[in-house]
């Protein structure tokens, strides 16, 4: 009998256990959320000692990568380098696959820290975790190019992006503006041009105008400008292109 009433017991409690357990979970995770939130204020108030302390108790209730890739990110957007890689870094070695925000945030803070073998690294890394994702090559791939830098590493990644995806206008784009970034002009305009008729979006028009512009095609440059402007007559960089060869 007390055999039985021990099993039956066990029985009731296990669900209960496990509930508990379940709500001990929520009730962190809750915790951690606040003092995220809390961190979060305080560093966009300039207060960083109280943005740290409340960022330290937010892992010590929930040590995740995802948590620490979304502090690191708080200090990327407040311009806190230095302690934004170190935690961005840390979440990717955890859990490579990450959303692009990570790694673009992580990339252009090795760029503005000067840590350009670093920045290098992250795309090669790239192009090894994401093979098959010809969103996040493109993305961080063009990031690179947009900026200038390692130019024939974003090459890779963003012709990797062109395999997966040959009929994306954007991505196509992508492969475009490297080839102009890299000097390549003749390159450059046939991509852009296969990548205008994919995609007539304005920003890709306003590639193919600089490109043609910087072969000397004034007037196809004109045209590619105007294209532009009538499908967004916002566009500044096309506005202004424009005016420059008006004069």
């Amino acid at each position: 009998m007390k055999r039985l009433f021990r099993v039956l017991l066990g029985g009731l409690l296990l669900p209960f256990g496990l509930l508990f357990l379940s709500g001990c979970g929520y009730r962190r995770a809750v915790a951690a959320e606040h003092h995220l939130d809390r961190g979060i204020a305080a560093l966009q108030a300039g207060d960083q000692a109280s943005a740290s302390k409340h960022f330290q108790r937010a892992l010590a209730e929930k040590p995740s990568p995802h948590l620490l890739s979304r502090i690191g990110l708080a200090y990327a957007d407040a311009r806190k380098c230095a302690d934004a890689v170190s935690l961005l870094a840390e979440s990717l070695e955890k859990m490579p696959k990450q959303p692009d925000i990570v790694r673009l945030s992580l990339f252009e803070c090795y760029e503005r820290m000067g840590q350009a073998d670093k920045a290098e690294e992250l795309l090669l890394d790239t192009l090894r975790v994401h093979r098959g994702d010809a969103w996040a090559l493109n993305n961080l791939g063009y990031t690179a190019v947009d900026e200038g830098v390692h130019l024939q590493t974003a090459l890779r990644l963003v012709s990797r992006a062109v395999e997966l995806q040959p009929r994306s206008g954007i991505i196509v784009d992508s492969l475009g503006w490297a080839y102009y970034r890299l000097g390549e002009l003749g390159e450059a305009r046939e991509v852009l041009e296969r990548a205008s008729k994919l995609q007539p979006d304005p920003e890709i028009l306003y590639h193919l105008g600089a490109v043609c512009a910087d072969l000397g095609d004034t007037e196809e440059a004109k045209r590619h400008f105007r294209e532009a402007l009538q499908r967004d007559p916002g566009h500044r960089l096309s506005r202004e292109a424009l005016f420059r060869l008006a004069r």
